[in-house]
């Protein structure tokens, strides 16, 4: 199996007949790059330079069952086998020496030193000097007693010798049984690994895996994941990575988590948190969801006493004011921990019988006159100042009284960030609306933060990271890179990162960047993304007024839906792709090509396929693309995560593919260079041109032997074959943009179609001062049904959506086209919006009629779709950005309102 961080590439007997037994036994990857491959019972086979080939068919080695592959420093490399003696291959030539030979034994393992070649074997430890001399050693231990699985060199040059009677060291020159070690010597052991950190790597057969330190330490034994019987072989590759090779449980990756997470096996009380806060003295508080508030103590959470009497186990917010009190809003009010005028401790709940607008709590702040806001879910807004109690609600302009958050900027101004009605400001008692209305992307407003430049930076819950700079908004989404469109929390570390939360994960995008896509300056950003590969347990992150925090150490804080996480945004998370990416293969028409017959292509009807990737073993989803045709191609094209290239139509010519990666957002210059030569059509080719042109010369020497009317036929036969030519081409080409437009599984237009004719039709309706809309239509749960009935009912599904959608837009000025996986959209001119609106309702009628059955599917058991339509009463040149977000944002509501309908929005 060939892994290349993303897929698996298989090859067998079947598939490959230099491989003669399908056991494979041994991998060696010598100095010369080499791969070297040991079966059991097919014998030895050898990877040069793409091509295999097998040496035991080829009478090089007598040995058809190998154990071992090894490589000594002076480039020999050694072949042990099960029972059928040793084997070496010098300067390419194979040899088998009877004094080398272990009569009947199996040999298993090698290793080297300055004093020989080591060989474990089932009759004991054998050393072969620099002279060939083979002497055993170890017998008055009982080396020669017993099954020797393992060989290992560390550091220090120490001979770790793993046994079925447990672990032997050779240590400066002697010999440690078990019995003169700790406790993890005493199994047998298949497989030792010293690692990049000096940490030794153990499988036995009773105690799982065990990692030790350098002094010989357990730092941890892990016998649930791994079974030691299980266990072949541990492996560290070139990014430090760990692999841990078993023939029951298969192929494990083992790496440091660059995240630190905290949960229930670290002492939180529950498991979903819900704020995260940093006291003044450096105390980190948690509040969670049932569990109340717990505070971390030498890496151990613990909950808070209970003399502080929290109001409810709800935590949603938490807040140190300038004089030292507590203040904690849960579910049931707020709990405020103060001290009074004798220094006494004092607990005190307050309610909605003390004033509040509503007992449950989403946000605690306060502003600089030490003022406390309170932020309450469906009340409104309050304000606590010296025990009294306001309140603001509708009346005060706050037309929205679910309170997200609450945030005070440099120039003194409050704002409020709200669940439906956007953002407001403070205006003396009053408070002004900033909504979707005065560019605002969504009214749903989870995270404010001013940076440096005082620009206000407004995460939103389904409309991106908008910025508010002076005056304007700005707005940056998934569409120019950002990770997810739900931005929980905005947080700037100390190097000029915005570290962003969502129900995904997490995200880091260095705010040059951010500011560089919201002044127009640049179109794409370039996300470092962090998940389960990172250590978070449950990449979904909860929002609210303390959904993180850069604590005064520097680390980053974030509440997720299992614990919390650490991260210290001071180390290099991601580590720069430092290889460079290799070609898998060229295709044409659906058919691959060997390398060395890239030369003189027909590609009049073709289209081109070019396959590439780039080994990144650590963070492989991380991993981006882009490449161009040189001397062709102005700009790269950002191909994203995706593997191939596509070509068509490229006309006759000499051409160099080149391909870049990145796993950072730096492109770091190593880039791969691939050439190929289309040969020129019959009509671009010297002896066409030159045909043509004696054909003109004959006929300018006919016009004087012939009469008019022989020239004019001879004419009227020209034009005839002119004429031929000009269909065959046209149909050539009519074929050509059907591949190129068609959606191979549905039969409709696909996502290029769908930009190229919106382009179209913006242009179109601009130039008769019309109307254009767009519906996108999402197949209600597909997911649910992919999972329950499988890709191929799937597949059904989809086409039987298409058809349905095709025969109910008969217009002209309708196009059907297939927008993503289960998602399709319809581009439609110059409608009236009731008869839009009653239109895309027939369509989700339809479907619904169908009754397609779908087992996960809440509504009836049948499969639905949702409609979000956008209707632009006139077009502009960028009018397609603008529709596309109107018709999510419908789409959005339809879903929101319980999917089965539509939804129709018009600007």
């Amino acid at each position: 199996m060939r892994f290349d961080g993303v897929q698996f590439r298989h090859f067998n007997s079947q598939n490959t007949p230099a491989i003669k037994h399908n056991m494979i036994t041994r991998l060696l990857s010598d100095s010369q790059g080499d791969l070297w491959i040991g079966t059991s019972g097919g014998g030895l086979t050898s990877y040069k330079q793409g091509s295999f080939n097998n040496h035991t068919s080829l009478n090089e080695t007598a040995i058809t069952r190998i154990l071992g592959i090894f490589e000594d420093k002076s480039g020999t490399i050694w072949i042990g086998s099960d029972g059928e003696g040793l084997t070496k291959i010098k300067n390419g030539v194979f040899e088998s020496d009877s004094n080398l030979l272990i009569a009947g034994n199996s040999i298993r393992s090698f290793a080297e030193n300055t004093q020989g070649l080591w060989i474990a074997s089932e009759k004991g430890l054998f050393r072969l000097n620099q002279n060939d001399q083979l002497t055993q050693v170890g017998q008055s231990i009982g080396l020669d007693q017993t099954i020797i699985r393992t060989l290992h060199f560390d550091h220090q040059g120490t001979l770790w010798i793993g046994t079925d009677a447990g672990i032997y060291l050779l240590k400066n020159g002697q010999f440690l049984t078990p019995s003169q070690l700790p406790d993890f010597a005493q199994h047998t052991t298949r497989a030792i690994r010293q690692d990049s950190h000096s940490n030794y790597w153990l499988a036995t057969e009773k105690a799982g895996l065990i990692r030790l330190n350098k002094d010989y330490q357990v730092i941890e034994k892990t016998d649930v994941l791994f079974d030691g019987k299980a266990i072949n072989t541990i492996f560290e590759d070139d990014e430090n990575n760990l692999w841990v090779g078993s023939h029951l449980f298969g192929l494990s990756q083992l790496r440091d988590s660059l995240f630190t997470p905290y949960g229930l096996p670290e002492g939180l009380t529950a498991q979903s948190s819900r704020s995260i806060y940093e006291k003044n003295d450096g105390t980190l508080l948690v509040g969670l969801e049932g569990g109340g508030v717990n505070y971390l103590d030498n890496g151990v959470f613990k909950s808070l006493p209970e003399r502080y009497g929290l109001a409810g186990k709800k935590v949603y917010s938490m807040l140190e004011d300038s004089k030292g009190s507590l203040w904690f809003g849960t579910e049931n009010g707020v709990t405020r921990v103060f001290k009074d005028h004798l220094g006494q401790e004092k607990i005190e709940v307050l309610t909605t019988a003390d004033g509040l607008l509503s007992d449950v709590i989403l946000a605690l702040f306060e502003n600089r006159d030490g003022d406390i806001w309170i932020g309450s879910f469906s009340g409104g807004l309050n304000r606590w100042r010296k025990g009294e109690i306001n309140a603001y609600s509708e009346a005060q302009g706050l037309t929205d009284t679910i309170v997200n958050i609450i945030f005070q900027d440099r120039q003194s101004n409050l704002w409020v960030g709200t669940r439906g009605g956007g953002l407001f400001r403070q205006e003396g008692e009053h408070f002004v609306a900033y909504s979707t209305q005065h560019g605002l992307s969504d009214d749903l407003v989870f995270s404010l933060y001013q940076d440096k430049s005082d620009a206000l930076w407004i995460g939103t819950y389904g409309g991106g990271l908008n910025r508010l700079k002076n005056g304007k908004f700005s707005q940056v989404r998934q569409s120019n890179g950002l990770f997810d469109d739900v931005i929980h929390r905005i947080i700037e570390d100390h190097n000029g990162y915005f570290w962003m939360s969502s129900n995904r994960g997490i995200s880091k995008v260095d705010k040059a960047s951010l500011d560089a896509v919201a002044d127009g300056r640049k179109s794409q950003l370039e996300p470092v993304v962090y998940g389960l590969a990172d250590g978070m347990r449950n990449v979904e992150c909860n929002g609210g007024a303390n959904a993180g925090i850069l604590t005064s150490a520097g680390k980053i804080w974030f509440p997720t839906a299992n614990g919390v996480v650490e991260i210290n945004p001071q180390v290099n998370h991601v580590q720069q792709l430092q290889k460079k990416p290799i070609i898998e293969s060229f295709s044409l028409n659906g058919q691959i090509l060997p390398f060395n017959q890239l030369t003189n292509l027909e590609v009049d009807s073709g289209s081109i396929e070019i396959k590439y990737a780039a080994t990144n073993l650590t963070r492989p989803e991380n991993t981006r693309f882009r490449y161009k045709l040189v001397n062709s191609d102005k700009e790269w094209t950002n191909a994203d995560t995706r593997r191939t290239a596509y070509y068509s139509a490229l006309p006759s010519g000499r051409y160099q593919f080149r391909v870049t990666a990145t796993n950072n957002g730096d492109w770091n210059g190593l880039t791969t260079d691939f050439f190929f030569t289309i040969k020129p059509s019959y009509y671009e080719t010297w002896w066409f041109r030159l045909l043509v042109l004696s054909l003109v010369l004959l006929l300018g020497y006919l016009l004087h032997y012939f009469r008019l009317l022989r020239v004019e036929h001879r004419n009227q036969e020209l034009q005839r074959l002119i004429r031929k030519r000009t269909i065959e081409l046209e149909s050539a080409n009519l074929q050509l943009a059907k591949i190129a437009t068609e959606d191979g599984l549905t039969g409709i237009l696909n996502r290029r179609a769908f930009n190229d004719i919106f382009v179209t039709e913006c242009r179109r309706v601009q130039r008769k001062h019309g109307s254009i809309g767009l519906m996108l239509v999402d197949i209600d749960y597909f997911k649910q049904y992919n999972d329950s009935l499988g890709h191929p009912k799937g597949d059904s599904c989809i086409k039987a959506i298409a058809d349905i959608l095709t025969n109910s837009c008969n217009r002209a000025s309708e196009f059907v086209t297939r927008y993503g996986g289960d998602e399709f959209a319809i581009i439609f001119s110059d409608s009236e919006l009731d008869k839009i609106e009653q239109h895309a309702a027939n369509i989700c009628e339809k479907v619904f009629e169908q009754n397609i059955p779908h087992p996960e599917s809440p509504i009836e058991g049948r499969v639905t779709i949702t409609i979000g339509v956008g209707i632009m009463s006139s077009a502009t040149d960028s009018c397609m950005d603008a529709i596309i977000s109107l018709a999510d944002d419908a789409l959005y509501q339809a879903k929101k309102k319980g999917r089965n309908q539509s939804v129709c929005l018009s600007a």
